[in-house]
């Protein structure tokens, strides 16, 4: 299943997304600005959207017209993602704090209140969805905590990330970018026991690591079991965070019950994993089918499919 431009097309198309990322910012504020995202990505991507569209008719089960409206909003949301990484980056720290603490966060007293008190390594688990970025520094500036995070990436370096992480330390937040490479899982749980934080985001197929086999969409899938691993071994609590945005356009945090992973006792790392893991793939499908256009990664379903 081809969700790419052509090599040919690639300028063009990047240059296009560029453009449609900043029209994005403005338009997810009301239903006509999201209608012209809309057109204008099935116009000039309609290879894309026709393609997922179909995915999701199959995964989901949803018409064709409900399943391309939810493809043209992907690409609409992907394109708003891109163009919080820039702002972030790229605006002064009060204007980033500001639009960071707009969002709304419907159960901060108590997340606020659970790592302030917390004496356990925290996994803060999410998902590619909403103002990941704004809605991260909201938590950390409501929280106050003396805990390090450390936050892994799988991509690579670049100096618009290191723009944007920067404003983490302007908020006196410690933060570390843990990059995936042979010793990054020894760091994390490192981390995790001595009382930090850690951010994981777990909708990723084998690409990025190793896998276990979970029930999504009512399909086998295959995602990342690196996450669920780390906190096992770490004997970490599991915070699961989501983002999305409300109809408004505001951003929202939302937070679900703090998970304990089980012990490690007669049963293995891999069959743990696989427990805990289900666990936050049910409450990301959840959050997914309230929101299912938000998901930038509707595109990963076809090899989740294929190693399930």
């Amino acid at each position: 299943m081809m969700l790419k431009p052509t090599a040919s097309d690639r300028p063009r198309a990047s240059h296009l997304s560029g453009l449609l990322a900043n029209l994005a910012s403005g338009a997810v504020a009301s239903r006509p600005g999201r209608r012209c995202c809309r057109s204008l990505n099935a116009v000039f991507f309609r290879r894309n959207t026709e393609h997922l569209a179909r995915l999701i008719q199959k995964i989901m089960g949803e018409s064709p017209a409900q399943a391309k409206q939810i493809s043209a909003d992907w690409m609409l949301y992907r394109q708003l993602s891109r163009r919080c990484w820039q702002s972030m980056a790229d605006s002064s720290y009060s204007r980033v704090r500001s639009n960071a603490l707009t969002s709304l966060f419907p159960h901060k007293s108590q997340v606020v209140r659970y790592i302030q008190n917390c004496d356990r390594g925290v996994l803060i688990a999410s998902i590619h969805m909403g103002d990941y970025l704004h809605g991260l520094l909201h938590l950390c500036l409501s929280a106050s905590s003396r805990r390090e995070v450390f936050i892994l990436r799988n991509r690579s370096w670049t100096i618009q990330e290191e723009r944007a992480f920067q404003k983490f330390s302007n908020a006196g937040v410690t933060v570390t970018v843990l990059r995936r490479h042979r010793n990054v899982a020894i760091q994390a749980v490192r981390q995790l026991r001595r009382g930090n934080i850690v951010v994981a985001l777990y909708d990723l197929s084998s690409q990025w690591g190793s896998t276990t086999r979970v029930t999504f969409f009512d399909h086998e899938m295959a995602l990342v079991r690196g996450p669920a691993e780390l906190a096992i071994l770490a004997k970490a609590d599991i915070l699961p965070i989501m983002f999305h945005y409300a109809t408004d356009g505001t951003p929202v945090i939302d937070s679900f019950p703090v998970y304990r992973s089980p012990p490690l006792r007669s049963v293995s790392l891999e069959a743990t994993a696989q427990q805990v893991t289900q666990h936050l793939v049910t409450q990301a499908e959840w959050q997914i089918r309230q929101f299912p256009g938000q998901w930038h990664h509707w595109h990963l379903l076809p090899a989740m499919l294929a190693d399930g």
